[in-house]
């Protein structure tokens, strides 16, 4: 995204369909009920106005904010894009930084006596505490804030002191796109320090993730298999691809929407268009307001993970060619979309965690044959031991099992770099 330019006003027409549900799953405890459904339909046609506070005009304060105005000799402050690295799709707001995909961040160093910033939030007007937006506060590497957004803006003191320190902080979209977003504003740092506020620094690697609701971390932090989905129970920190970007100490961006697929989302039987990954994958989020083009030359991935197919299962039936086919040729197109848009990295592609090892992952097999490009692999996830690891909510990977395949998603990763 060239954040320059791309400003947008602060004013969202907030009208929109959000579609929410479990990936296809087989419970260990219903044979004849293998799919689980998980699904919310909201609407609202409503208008938000995002509300910006003023800031005051005494000298302390002025000085604070490093925002504050600058006399003709001084240089000019950063803009907000500029005092912060991001990791993730994110979009820009006149003064704020909007965090609209699963594990997005906005990361920097703050250095002063006192250091807070102010998270805002936009959700569905008739959301239930149990849908909206959840997110996460680090500060070096310590959590301070784990919270459901349900303040529409609220300030975090992320230190203070009488001895000036310089603080690495993180703030991480931790639910998924379709459940809303948060904003990061310009952090009020007290201090001397002439630059109060940098970015943190870029990793060496960059990883980009696809996938369904196994990347978004659903149910990650549920109790159980029978525990409905709340947003408190889902946690990118704790899927597979956070583990992974952590593991080989890279850049990470998430483009996952649960329920989705590659030409069919969840469904019972009949075909979903609407819920599909590649219908969303150029822009940075499917959520209204946040549906922006995505600009892939701000920086294209060194590697590409796809986890895509669980859900298809609905509609591809292994007896039905043309299904199949219909598969094969859509997987392929979105490969090549991956491709374009990414024309130096490799290319991995998976399923199984939760099923398709005998129907979906042949087909992706394939396609990738099929595409015959040397930089795009694929492998078969093992499937979930629930007996042994345990289940998220609505029998989805529990923490034990995303970490396991985090660390198997790593080294694939780095089999693939090192072809």
């Amino acid at each position: 995204m060239n954040t320059g330019k791309k400003h947008l006003a602060a004013v969202l027409i907030t009208g929109f369909l959000s579609l929410i549900g479990c990936s296809s799953i087989e419970s260990p405890d219903s044979a004849n009920n293998p799919f689980i459904n998980n699904t919310t339909i909201r609407t609202d046609t409503s208008v938000s106005i995002i509300q910006t506070e003023k800031t005051t005009t005494t000298a302390e304060t002025t000085k604070a904010i490093v925002t504050e105005t600058c006399t003709e000799e001084e240089e000019p402050v950063p803009s907000i894009e500029n005092m912060m690295s991001f990791q993730g799709r994110y979009v820009i707001m006149e003064d704020t930084i909007w965090l609209v995909q699963s594990g997005s961040s906005a990361e920097f160093t703050a250095s002063g006596t006192k250091a807070a910033v102010t998270i805002t939030s936009d959700y569905p007007e008739d959301a239930d505490t149990d849908l909206m937006p959840r997110y996460a506060v680090y500060v070096d590497g310590e959590l301070i804030a784990d919270n459901i957004a349900e303040e529409h803006e609220r300030e975090i003191i992320l230190f203070e002191g009488n001895t000036p320190r310089s603080a690495e902080v993180k703030i991480i979209l931790l639910s998924e796109a379709v459940y809303g977003a948060v904003g990061v504003k310009a952090p009020n740092v007290t201090g001397d320090e002439p630059n109060p506020v940098t970015p943190a620094p870029r990793k060496d690697l960059y990883i980009e993730f696809i996938g369904d609701s196994i990347t978004c971390g659903f149910g990650v932090d549920g109790a159980d298999g029978s525990e409905p989905f709340k947003t408190s129970t889902e946690n990118f920190t704790r899927s597979y691809a956070y583990i992974a970007a952590e593991e080989l100490d890279a850049d990470y961006s998430a483009v996952s929407y649960s329920g989705y697929g590659v030409i069919s989302g969840y469904s019972s039987g009949e075909k979903n268009t609407d819920e599909t990954v590649p219908l969303y994958y150029n822009i940075a989020s499917r959520y209204e307001g946040f549906n922006k083009a995505w600009d892939f030359s701000e920086r294209e991935a060194d590697a590409v993970v796809i986890n895509l197919g669980t859900n298809d299962r609905c509609y591809v039936d292994m007896n039905n060619e043309y299904t199949c086919n219909e598969f094969t040729e859509g997987y392929k197109e979105f490969l090549n979309t991956v491709r374009i848009n990414n024309p130096e990295a490799v290319i991995i592609c998976t399923v199984g965690l939760m099923g398709g090892e005998q129907t979906i992952y042949p087909l992706i097999q394939r396609a990738v044959s099929e595409v015959n490009d040397e930089r795009i692999t694929c492998f078969l996830s093992p499937y979930q031991d629930t007996k042994t690891n345990g289940a998220g909510s609505c029998w989805h990977p529990s923490a034990v099992t995303q970490s396991n395949y985090g660390h198997i998603v790593s080294e694939e990763i780095r089999k693939a770099l090192e072809k």
